[in-house]
């Protein structure tokens, strides 16, 4: 099931080109950053992904969710998920 035949299902919805997504999501990623912890010297990759904390805020603003000018806590957690992809480093 692809998402294009479950949005088309909805009338008057305008389902972007795989292309034009891609180019979205290329145009939105940031570089990662890297952290050496110092007592064991472990290098840690993260990525604030800051482009796209921005364009959500800016959805929430057009949705009315939030209110310009109002004061807002964000919140994020750092979480370390076991993978087993072959780009994936140990932690």
């Amino acid at each position: 099931l692809y998402l294009k035949d479950v949005l088309t299902e909805r009338p008057h919805t305008r389902v972007p080109s795989a292309d034009t997504v891609l180019r979205g999501i290329e145009e939105l990623a940031t570089e990662n950053i890297s952290y050496t912890a110092e007592k064991t010297g472990n290098v840690y990759d993260f990525n604030t992904a800051e482009k796209l904390n921005q364009l959500l805020i800016k959805l929430l603003l057009a949705t009315g969710q939030l209110t310009e000018g109002g004061a807002y806590d964000v919140d994020f957690d750092h979480q370390f998920l076991e993978a087993d992809k072959y780009d994936s480093k140990r932690t």
